[in-house]
């Protein structure tokens, strides 16, 4: 994902911070450029906005592994299995 999107999409969210697809999208660009720090404090703020959302619950989950917050991925991905039940 390069820059200029980033960019693009960090200025929808300010023109619309409860958006969740603006916010989801940029959580996603920022997870694809490896900014995972960022990406995870996103797919944080999507669900604080929509708490059932399994994109943002697996985003945040790939974004603790990437971290290597392994346990913390674990226990999203568990959650997000008990959801689909």
């Amino acid at each position: 994902m390069n820059v200029e999107t980033i960019n693009n999409l960090r200025a929808s969210v300010e023109r619309l911070p409860n958006d969740v697809s603006v916010r989801l999208n940029l959580a996603q660009a920022l997870l694809a450029a490896s900014e995972n720090r960022e990406a995870e404090n996103e797919f944080k703020k999507v669900l604080k906005l929509d708490n059932d959302n399994l994109l943002a619950k697996c985003g945040l989950a790939k974004s603790c592994y990437e971290l290597r917050e392994y346990s913390t991925a674990f226990s999203i991905l568990e959650d997000v299995c008990k959801q689909k039940d």
